[in-house]
This record gives C-alpha cells, sequence and structure tokens, in this order.
C-alpha cells in the first residue's frame, strides 16, 4: 500500500489517494487490515499473485552440467537469492547466516541474482568480514527471462529473508519452478507458503532464525514431497478465479451505485 522506502510526505498522499477509490482489490491480509484501519467504510476483494510458470523453456536442461557450468559441483547445497537488492530484504542477514552454515557444511552456496538498488560495497565488506569469498556468487545484472530458469533449477530453494514485506513475486517464481521458498514471517510472505510442507516459514529476519530455517529444509527435504505439495499449492491459487472476482466487483459496485 505505501512504499518500503517511503517518506512522510509519501505517506500522506498517498492516504489522500486512496480514500477516492471506491472499493479495493488486495494481494494480501495484512494489505487488507492497513486499509481497513483507515478506510474501514470501503468495500474489500482479495486476490493474489498469480504463479508465475512463464520462465520454463521447451529444452531439456541437465542440472549437473549447468551447476558445472556456473562453478558449481552436484555437492553443492546452492540457495537462491534473487531479485532486486534493496535494504528491506535482508541480504545482509543471509550472509551473516551463510558464515554460520558453512562452519557447520561448507558445501553451501549462496547464488545472488539481481541488481543493486544498494550500495553494492556494504554487502562485499560483509563477505570480506566474514571470508564467504568462496561461498557467493553475485550476479549484480538485470537478468532477462531467458536467463531465470537455469538459477532457479540448479537451486535447491530460494531464500527471502524480508525485513518488511508485502507479498514477493520471487516467491510465486519459485513456485512456478517448484522450488520450496524460506521465508520470513513478516508482512503478507507467510500467508502463502504452509510451512514445512511448500516451504520454511522464519520466525523474523535473523541470524539465527534464517540458519534455523536452512538447517530444516535440509531435514526434511527428503521426508517431505515438497514438489506435490508446491503443485497443490499453485492449483488453488486465487488468483485463477480472478474473472468470477471482476464479475462479483462489477455486480457489486453497479448494486451501490
Amino acid at each position: 500500500m505505501i512504499s518500503h522506502e517511503s517518506n512522510f510526505i509519501d505517506q500522506i498522499l498517498t492516504r489522500i489517494g486512496l480514500k477516492n477509490a471506491s472499493g479495493f482489490l488486495v494481494l494480501s491480509d495484512v494489505v487488507a487490515n492497513k486499509l481497513k484501519d483507515i478506510l474501514a467504510e470501503k468495500r474489500m476483494y482479495k486476490s493474489e499473485l498469480p504463479i508465475y510458470d512463464c520462465y520454463q523453456n521447451s529444452q531439456a536442461i541437465n542440472i549437473d552440467s549447468l551447476k558445472s557450468i556456473l562453478g558449481y559441483s552436484h555437492k553443492n547445497k546452492i540457495l537462491l537469492f534473487f531479485g532486486y537488492i534493496r535494504k528491506y530484504k535482508g541480504l545482509d542477514v543471509l550472509l551473516e547466516a551463510l558464515s554460520d552454515l558453512t562452519a557447520l557444511d561448507n558445501s553451501f552456496r549462496l547464488l545472488v541474482v539481481g541488481e543493486f538498488y544498494d550500495d553494492e560495497r556494504s554487502y562485499q565488506e560483509i563477505i570480506k568480514k566474514f571470508h564467504l569469498e568462496n561461498y557467493v556468487q553475485i550476479i549484480n545484472r538485470f537478468v532477462p527471462n531467458e536467463e531465470v530458469e537455469k538459477y532457479f533449477m540448479i537451486s535447491d530453494c530460494v531464500v527471502l529473508p524480508y525485513k518488511s514485506a508485502t507479498q514477493s513475486g520471487v516467491l510465486n517464481i519459485a513456485y512456478g519452478f517448484q522450488k520450496p521458498p524460506i521465508v520470513t514471517k513478516v508482512g503478507g510472505l507467510a500467508e502463502f507458503v504452509e510451512d514445512e510442507k511448500t516451504g520454511i516459514i522464519a520466525k523474523h529476519c535473523s541470524v539465527d532464525e534464517i540458519v534455523k530455517g536452512i538447517k530444516r529444509f535440509y531435514e526434511l527435504r527428503n521426508n517431505v514431497n515438497f514438489i506435490e505439495n508446491i503443485k497443490n499449492r499453485a492449483s488453488e491459487n486465487a488468483f485463477n478465479k480472478l474473472p468470477q472476482l471482476f464479475d462479483k466487483i462489477i455486480e457489486e459496485t453497479n448494486y451501490d451505485s
């Protein structure tokens, strides 16, 4: 509803603008609740982001070969952080968590793919401080649709250690590739993850909780059918019923008028 990096003026103007709407279509409960706090009299409808399964290429992929091309072995445990790098997304915390993980198991690797909206130097300082140069690969650029697949396909899971959030398209890209997300319990992220079924929910964005969540995923992955659970979750995605929801919105809006 309001930008993560908003200032006081942004918030005032946003609230003024929102008052002109007849109703709202929201994508998470956390946004619905914020709107109800200031605009309780407005109609509220809820859907969610679709599962983004549009990045798959038709050609068969040899995962081991692809890992080798990108500098990994079949023994590596590959964690993916994907998307724009901004302060609220918690990459700094994930890097510190990686230091703890590699101390326990040096097969862990972190693949960071996306453009930096922050100063990259602050993250590089963390990497140097914890001697993670051999454990982190950063691809700091815009990734075209045709390249998205390879980064998700070689990864075991997708980590979203966000400090604040409403919802994330990255989570639904992960679901599109049937990769379990590890998310923090902030904003609306946890609404769309079934803990220890479609992914892992960490209580909050802290080094200990992120480490615990990642370790828990690897403990469960041979016993929990994450892929099948994600398929079931995707089949129930509310976006699939968006046409019917729009029919309801139009009908009720016409009734009000």
